[in-house]
């Protein structure tokens, strides 16, 4: 009895008289985005973007998040209006300035969990939720003007020596990595395919080399250029002039023009001198002159040994076919004696 009596008098679950909706597309996600100012509702936006695929849409996703994680791993100061860095002492500015921040650390996070992220099962098959933007010009040209700061070796809005607590950069790193290879590794690079348009996404990554060679060296992986087999293709004329200028561009400590006893920081006048500087745009362009010279001699040596191959098969010939005209010869003056 008494047990019924404490069932009757429970409170039923505050949930239960919820009706669950949910947000139904990304242009309403982006109309309630507009409303809200307080920067608690704009976090817990984000975060629905990051665990709805209802209000998701990653052709107008990419591009808004992108913009709004631009600088997301720099200071407070970068997010300071004009008048709030007049006084950078002011507790109020410097706040303001921060809650800016977090938003922009927010939309880099949900990037990392729904695009730049990569993949691998069970069976270590990976997967990479970024494929499907090779396809898009505008996605890639919004990539590398996010990524790219306009200095021919430096890279912007990524850390290359993450903290251990920071769990988004790794994630960003390894895109960059994988995303800077594309001009090269195309065709082998995964099972899927975009059918009929594979060749023109390929030759338009291709005019993409000098932007990727550009996140290679910030990277240090230039040197992944050499180990791919057909340097002749992997060295166009755009990739060469673009390791050319990092190596020249760049300034070293290097001996002085004036002075012999001393250094200065100066950029280097040729690749020799970019060389000793250790500049690895500078190194790649060494060895791959050299390979490219030793191709070359090869390919010239290995036509001298075909033409002579094929002069020693012709002049074996003409002995067989000499040596067979004398037993012929020598087969009809005998019959005709006979």
């Amino acid at each position: 009895m008494k047990r019924k009596t404490r069932e009757k008098t429970k409170k039923a679950h505050p949930l239960l008289s919820y009706i669950p909706t949910t947000i139904g597309s990304f242009d309403e996600w982006k109309k309630r985005w507009d409303k809200q100012q307080s920067t608690e509702e704009r976090l817990g936006l984000l975060h629905t973007l990051m665990i709805s695929d209802h209000c998701w849409s990653r052709q107008k996703g990419v591009p808004f998040l992108l913009e709004i994680a631009d600088g997301y791993c720099d200071s407070e100061y970068r997010f300071r209006l004009a008048a709030e860095r007049e006084d950078s002492w002011d507790e109020n500015k410097r706040e303001a300035a921060g809650q800016r921040l977090m938003i922009a650390k927010k939309a880099m996070s949900v990037l990392c969990a729904k695009f730049f992220k990569r993949q691998t099962d069970r069976y270590g098959k990976v997967s990479y939720l970024w494929w499907w933007a090779l396809e898009d010009e505008g996605i890639c040209s919004s990539l590398f003007d996010f990524f790219l700061s306009g200095d021919s070796d430096c890279v912007k809005n990524c850390n290359r020596r993450p903290s251990e607590r920071d769990s988004d950069q790794p994630v960003v790193l390894q895109f960059l990595k994988d995303f800077s290879k594309q001009g090269w590794e195309f065709e082998n690079f995964c099972e899927q395919s975009f059918g009929s348009q594979d060749d023109t996404i390929q030759r338009r990554l291709i005019s993409y080399r000098p932007k990727f060679i550009e996140i290679l060296t910030w990277l240090g992986t230039l040197q992944w250029l050499l180990s791919q087999q057909r340097v002749e293709v992997v060295f166009d004329s755009a990739s060469l002039g673009k390791l050319k200028e990092i190596a020249l561009d760049k300034e070293y400590q290097l001996p002085s023009l004036t002075n012999h006893w001393e250094t200065e920081h100066r950029s280097p006048r040729n690749i020799r001198e970019a060389v000793y500087a250790k500049s690895a745009a500078a190194e790649v362009l060494v060895i791959y002159g050299i390979r490219h010279q030793e191709r070359l001699r090869s390919e010239k040596f290995r036509r001298i040994l075909k033409t002579k191959a094929e002069e020693q098969s012709r002049l074996a010939q003409a002995k067989q076919l000499e040596k067979q005209s004398a037993l012929l010869r020598a087969e009809a003056e005998r019959l005709l004696k006979s």
